[in-house]
C-alpha cells in the first residue's frame, strides 16, 4: 500500500525529474492513459448522477459545485506547472487546496530541497470560478499559509483592483462528531485537470476507514468515492454539503479499486486556526464562517486579530478604519431575523459584523443573528457622551469580554441554521413543523428548502421529503443567551438545516470517553457513555458483569480496567482511582493516554477542585483538561517561533522539549496540538541534517589541523575535539532518525525518505 497524489501534473523545477514522492503522476500523459482517465470519469459521472438525484438535494449540489474551483499553478520561465482543485471557505475569496498543488518542494527530501533552493522560480496561482461554464471567471490568488504535514494551503483571490470579491458560494465545515464510518460522501473536483473540459465532476461513496494518529485523533479519512488526478485539494462533503475533509491522495491496493483519501475537517480547522494566530489571514476577511473555530472551552468567542476589551466595546467604523472604545448602555437589541423577531442580551454579545446591508450579531456560545443593518442602533457612551451608533456606519463591533463562562445545558438539543447565516442553539424545544397534512417535531427535521411561490420541502431524519405549504406555526425553545423561551417562525426561511447536538460535549475535542477509547465493544461503549452522564451509577452493574467475561482481548481488558478507575473517580474515591490509573504504563494505546490525562489533573489540582467545581464531574474533568492543553499550546506557539532563531545546539534541545510538551497537550485534549507537533518534528529533522553538515565541515577542518601538527601532544588536543564531534555527529543522526519515524507515523501529507547522512564526507 502507498499513498499517491491526486494532482494532475507535478510541480517541478526545470530539468528535475518527477517521481511519485514529489506529488504527481508525470508531467505528460500517454494517449492510452488519457483515454483510460476519460473513461473512468464518464463511468463515475453516471454513478454520481444517480446518487445525486436520490440523495443530495439539488440546491445543495449546485451550491457545492459553485464553491468548487479549478486551481492552476504557473512557474514562470519553466515548463513546471500544475492543476488541482480548491474550494471557497468564506464569503470574500478565501480558499483551501492541497499544499502539493501549490508548492514545488512538497514531498521532497531535505537534500532535494537544498539542491533546488537556488533554482526555484516564484510561482503564480490562478483560480477559475464556475470553470467550463458561461459564467467562468479568472482570478489571481495569493498564497497565505501552508502546511506540508497536513498537505494544506490557504489562498486569497483578489480582483483587478486588489479587492476581495464576493464569493457567496462557500463550504461550511462539518460539525464535530459528523465523521463516522459508512457515512455517505461526495467528492467534487476536476479529474483529469487540464486534459478534460474543465468542468466540475463528482463521485459518490462511503467512508470506509478513519485512520488515527498516535494520540487517537483521526488524521486521515478513507472513502471509496473514486478520485482521479486533478481532484487534489477538492472537497469531501456529506449529503447536506458540509465539508468533511480536503482530498489529498489516494490509497492504491492490489486487487481493489482506487480509494480516495482526505485530510479530516478538524485538521483543516486547526490549520486555519494557526493561520489566524500567525497573522496570515487578511484583517478584512469574512470571519463569520469560523465562529465555531474560535469559540473556546468556556463558550467565549474571540478572533485573534479582533481582540475584545475586558471592559469596553470597540467600534470599528467603515470609513477611515477609525476605532473608538465605549461602554454599552442598552442591555438588549430587538432584531428581525429569518426565524422571527429576537431580543438578544447584549451582555452576551461577542461581535457584530456589517457586510453590505446585512448585520450579523455573534453571541458567546456560538449563535449568530442576521438582520438588515438599517433597522437597529446600539446605544454606547464615549468619553461621557451618549450616542446611538447606526450600524450602517460601522464595519464591526467587538463587545466587552465577560469573565463569566457560558453555561451550556447538560442535555441534548438542536442547532438550526438558515441560509442567510442565522444560527440558533436550542434546548427544551416544543412545537411541530407542519407542511401540507404532515407534522413533525423539529428534532425529526433535517432541512427545510423553499421551492418558490410560498411552497417548501421538508426533509426528515427517516429519509422522507415532504413538499407543501408550511403552516404559520411557532416553535418554542430556550437559547444559551436568554432566560426566557424564544419563539421561532419557519415559514419565511429560504433554507434551513437542523442537526442534533449534545451540549455536554461542546467545544472540547475528545471530551467523550467513548471517543477517546475508540472501542468497538458495545458493552464498553455503553459503560463509557454512562460514566460521562449524570446517570453514571448505572454503569457500575454493567462494569461488574463485563469483568466476568474472560473472552475479551488484552486491549479490551485494559479498557475495562481504565473504566473501572474512572468509575472510582466519579465516586470521588481519588486514591483508589489513582491506584488503578498509575498502572497504565508502557504501550501507546488509548487507555494509557486517557489514564495519563487523569493523572496530570491530579498533579495539577491536588484538592480535586477546578474553579470551584469537583473533579468527579466529567464536565469539570474535561474543562480542566482543556484549559491545561490550550495553555500548553499557547506557550508552545511562542517558544516555537523563538526556537527557529537559535543556533543548532540550543535549537535542537528546545525543539525536543517542545515535542514533549505538545505530546502532553495532545493527551489532555485529543489531538489539539497535532498540527504544531508535526511542524516541530519536521523542524527537528531539518535542524539535525543542517547541523550534521555544519559539524562535518568543522570535523574536516580539525582533521587538517591535526595532520598539520608535528608533535604528538598537539595532535592529542585535536584528537579529543574530533572524538567529541564524532559523538555529536552520531547523536544528530540518531535524533534525526527518531524525529523522522515519529513524523512519518502521523503525517497526512506525503511521507518522504529520511535525510541521508553522508558519512564518507568525514
Amino acid at each position: 500500500m502507498f499513498r499517491q497524489s491526486l494532482l494532475h501534473r507535478p510541480l517541478i523545477a526545470a530539468g528535475a525529474r518527477p517521481s511519485w514522492r514529489s506529488g504527481g503522476l508525470g508531467s505528460r500523459y500517454a494517449l492510452r492513459s488519457v483515454l483510460l482517465c476519460a473513461a473512468l470519469v464518464i463511468v463515475s459521472g453516471v454513478w454520481a448522477a444517480s446518487a445525486r438525484a436520490d440523495d443530495m438535494p439539488k440546491v445543495v449540489h449546485d451550491h457545492v459545485r459553485h464553491a468548487t474551483l479549478l486551481v492552476l499553478t504557473e512557474v514562470p520561465g519553466t515548463e513546471g506547472s500544475g492543476s488541482g482543485t480548491g474550494e471557497f471557505i468564506n464569503g470574500n475569496g478565501l480558499l483551501i487546496t492541497n499544499n502539493h498543488v501549490v508548492d514545488l518542494t512538497h514531498g521532497k527530501s531535505v537534500e532535494e530541497r537544498a539542491e533546488l533552493a537556488d533554482k526555484l522560480t516564484l510561482p503564480r496561482y490562478h483560480v477559475i470560478i464556475d470553470s467550463g461554464t458561461d459564467k467562468q471567471q479568472h482570478y489571481i490568488a495569493e498564497l497565505l499559509h501552508q502546511s506540508e504535514p497536513t498537505d494544506l494551503a490557504l489562498l486569497q483571490i483578489k480582483d483587478d483592483k486588489g479587492k476581495f470579491p464576493d464569493t457567496p458560494h462557500f463550504l461550511r465545515f462539518a460539525p464535530e462528531g459528523t465523521l463516522q464510518k459508512h457515512l455517505k460522501t461526495w467528492v467534487f473536483g476536476f479529474p483529469g485537470g487540464l486534459s478534460r473540459d474543465n468542468k466540475v465532476a463528482e463521485t459518490f461513496g462511503l467512508i470506509t476507514e478513519l485512520v488515527r494518529s498516535q494520540s487517537g485523533l483521526v488524521n486521515y479519512v478513507q472513502s471509496d468515492a473514486t478520485a482521479h488526478p486533478g481532484n487534489s485539494g477538492g472537497p469531501l462533503v456529506d449529503v447536506n454539503g458540509y465539508q468533511l475533509g480536503v482530498l489529498t491522495h489516494g490509497l492504491f491496493r492490489e486487487g481493489t479499486k482506487n480509494l480516495s483519501g482526505a485530510v479530516p475537517v478538524h485538521m483543516v480547522e486547526d490549520f486555519l486556526r494557526t493561520a489566524f494566530y500567525d497573522g496570515r489571514v487578511p484583517e478584512d476577511a469574512d470571519v463569520l464562517p469560523f465562529v465555531d473555530i474560535f469559540t473556546d472551552q468556556d463558550g467565549i468567542v474571540e478572533f485573534p486579530h479582533i481582540p475584545r476589551d475586558r471592559v469596553e466595546c470597540t467600534v470599528h467604523y467603515s470609513s477611515g478604519r477609525r476605532t473608538v472604545k465605549g461602554k454599552l448602555l442598552a442591555p438588549t437589541l430587538t432584531v428581525s431575523t429569518a426565524l422571527g423577531p429576537m431580543v438578544p442580551d447584549l451582555g452576551r454579545a461577542a461581535y457584530l459584523f456589517v457586510q453590505g446591508r446585512q448585520a450579523t450579531l455573534v453571541m458567546d456560545g456560538g449563535d449568530r443573528l442576521a438582520f438588515p443593518c438599517g433597522q437597529a442602533k446600539i446605544a454606547l457612551e464615549f468619553s461621557g457622551q451618549k450616542q446611538d451608533v447606526a450600524l450602517g456606519n460601522v464595519s464591526r463591533i467587538a463587545f466587552a469580554r465577560p469573565d463569566a463562562v457560558v453555561r451550556y445545558p447538560k442535555t441534548k438539543g438542536l442547532i438550526i441554521e438558515t441560509g442567510d447565516g442565522t444560527r440558533l442553539g436550542l434546548s427544551e424545544v416544543t412545537g411541530k413543523v407542519s407542511v401540507g397534512a404532515a407534522s413533525f417535531p423539529l428534532g425529526e427535521v433535517c432541512s427545510i428548502e423553499s421551492e418558490g411561490r410560498g411552497r417548501h420541502a421538508v426533509s426528515t431524519t427517516d429519509g422522507q421529503r415532504v413538499p407543501g405549504t408550511l403552516a404559520d406555526t411557532t416553535i418554542q425553545a430556550r437559547t444559551i443567551w436568554s432566560d426566557k423561551p424564544v419563539s421561532i417562525k419557519l415559514n419565511n426561511v429560504d433554507r434551513a438545516a437542523v442537526r442534533p447536538v449534545d451540549w455536554l460535549y461542546i467545544n472540547a475535542r475528545g471530551r467523550r470517553l467513548v471517543e477517546r477509547l475508540d472501542t468497538g465493544d458495545d458493552d464498553l461503549r455503553r459503560i463509557a457513555e454512562l460514566l460521562d452522564s449524570p446517570k453514571w451509577e448505572e454503569a457500575l452493574p454493567l462494569l461488574e458483569a463485563a469483568e466476568k467475561n474472560r473472552g475479551r482481548s488484552r486491549e479490551e481488558r485494559r479498557n475495562l480496567k481504565l473504566l473501572g478507575g474512572v468509575a472510582e473517580w466519579r465516586a470521588g474515591k481519588y486514591e483508589q482511582a489513582e491506584s488503578v490509573l498509575r498502572r497504565f504504563k508502557g504501550g501507546r494505546d488509548q487507555a494509557r493516554w486517557v489514564a495519563e490525562a487523569y493523572m496530570m489533573l491530579l498533579d495539577e489540582h491536588p484538592d480535586h477542585v477546578f474553579k470551584g467545581e469537583p473533579l468527579s464531574d466529567p464536565d469539570t474533568v474535561w474543562r480542566a483538561s482543556t484549559y491545561k492543553a490550550r495553555a500548553v499550546l499557547a506557550e508552545a506557539r511562542g517558544r516555537y517561533k523563538k526556537a527557529l532563531e537559535l543556533d543548532y545546539d540550543k535549537n535542537a534541545d528546545e525543539l525536543k522539549d517542545l515535542e514533549e510538551a505538545l505530546e502532553v497537550a495532545d493527551r489532555l485534549e485529543l489531538g489539539i496540538a497535532q498540527s504544531l507537533l508535526m511542524q516541530v518534528l519536521r523542524a527537528q529533522i531539518e535542524a539535525h541534517w543542517y547541523g550534521y553538515n555544519q559539524m562535518v565541515d568543522e570535523y574536516n577542518e580539525i582533521v587538517e589541523q591535526h595532520n598539520d601538527q608535528r608533535f604528538r601532544a598537539q595532535q592529542h588536543k585535536y584528537a579529543r575535539r574530533l572524538r567529541s564531534l564524532e559523538r555529536k555527529l552520531n547523536l544528530a543522526e540518531e535524533e534525526a532518525q527518531r524525529a523522522y519515524e515519529r513524523y512519518a507515523a502521523d503525517v497526512t501529507g506525503f511521507v518522504v525518505e529520511p535525510p541521508k547522512f553522508d558519512r564518507d564526507r568525514r
